[in-house]
């Protein structure tokens, strides 16, 4: 009996260190999409600041919202695994009972 709990509780714990690792990467993705937006945004303004683009620009706007739409489906997809993963270490906790 020993031996059989005690490969269930070696597989729980790989699972959940899998399950682990997953979700920091998740974070780090949404993070990063977040960041990379706000230095498009920053860059834009600085870029019209100094004069490289004239302000109001149709295609730089359009590139821009673009570039928003691309980060948005990056992070919200991250967003969605890191839920899941949040919910699969809930489950693995309660079945083994940490």
């Amino acid at each position: 009996m020993g031996k059989g709990a005690s490969g269930r509780a070696q597989k729980a714990r790989a699972e959940l260190e899998r399950l682990r690792a997953s979700r920091r990467k998740d974070l780090i993705k949404m993070l990063a999409a977040i960041a990379a937006m706000m230095l498009v945004i920053w860059g834009k303004t600085a870029l019209e600041l100094n004069g490289t683009f004239e302000t109001g620009n149709m295609a730089i706007g359009i590139a821009m919202l673009v570039t928003a739409f691309v980060l948005a489906i990056f992070a919200g997809s991250a967003g969605v695994s890191f839920a899941k993963n949040g919910r699969g270490i809930k489950d693995a906790q309660r079945r083994t009972g940490r």
